[in-house]
C-alpha cells in the first residue's frame, strides 16, 4: 500500500499548501455550512493537512494512516453535503481556487482516499518508509507511481469533475 498510501497523503500535503496560499475557497465553503470562518481558519485547516500528510509521507504509520482516513472521511461527509443541499460554492476550496464546484466525483474521490489509507493502517504499509529496504531501481518506479498517482487525483478532483460540470451548465452536480 505504499505508493496508493503516499499519493493519498500527498494531495492531502498539496491541497493543505493550497489552502495555506489562497484560503478564500475552503472560507465559502466553511459559510455555506453555516459555520464560523475566516482567513485563519483556512490557513489552520491549509496547515493541518500539511503537517498530517507529510508525516504520513515520511513515516507511513498505522495511527497516521487512521487520522488521514478521518480527514478523508470528514471531506467526504462534508462535500456530501454541500453537494447534497446544493449548496452555492463556487469550488471546493481543496486546492485553493480553480477547482471545480463540489461533485459527487470528489465526494467518491475523497472516500476512496479514506478507504486506502484505512488499508494502509491494516497493512502497517506507507509511507516512504516502506521503501528503505527496497532496492534503488524498485523504490524509484514507487516513487514515481506515486507521482503519476498524484497527477491523476489532480485530473479527477478538477479536471473531470469540471467536463461534468460544462456538460450540465445549468445544474448543480449532484
Amino acid at each position: 500500500m505504499t505508493a496508493p498510501f503516499t499519493v493519498v497523503a500527498g494531495v492531502l500535503i498539496a491541497a493543505g499548501i493550497a489552502k495555506l496560499r489562497s484560503p478564500a475557497p475552503v472560507v465559502e465553503l466553511l459559510r455555506a455550512l453555516r459555520l464560523p470562518a475566516g482567513p485563519r481558519t483556512g490557513r489552520a485547516i491549509g496547515g493541518g493537512e500539511v503537517v498530517l500528510g507529510a508525516a504520513a509521507v515520511v513515516t507511513g504509520t498505522a495511527a497516521l494512516a487512521v487520522a488521514v482516513a478521518a480527514v478523508y472521511a470528514a471531506f467526504a461527509a462534508v462535500l456530501g453535503v454541500v453537494v447534497a443541499r446544493r449548496l452555492p460554492v463556487a469550488t471546493c476550496g481543496c486546492l485553493g481556487g480553480g477547482d471545480s464546484p463540489p461533485s459527487w466525483v470528489h465526494v467518491a474521490f475523497d472516500a476512496a482516499a479514506a478507504a486506502v489509507a484505512v488499508a494502509s493502517a491494516i497493512t502497517g504499509g506507507g509511507g516512504l518508509s516502506g521503501v528503505t529496504g527496497l532496492s534503488l531501481p524498485v523504490a524509484g518506479v514507487l516513487v514515481l507511481l506515486a507521482g503519476v498517482g498524484a497527477v491523476l487525483a489532480r485530473l479527477v478532483l478538477v479536471d473531470l469533475a469540471g467536463v461534468e460540470a460544462a456538460m450540465h451548465p445549468g445544474r448543480r452536480q449532484s
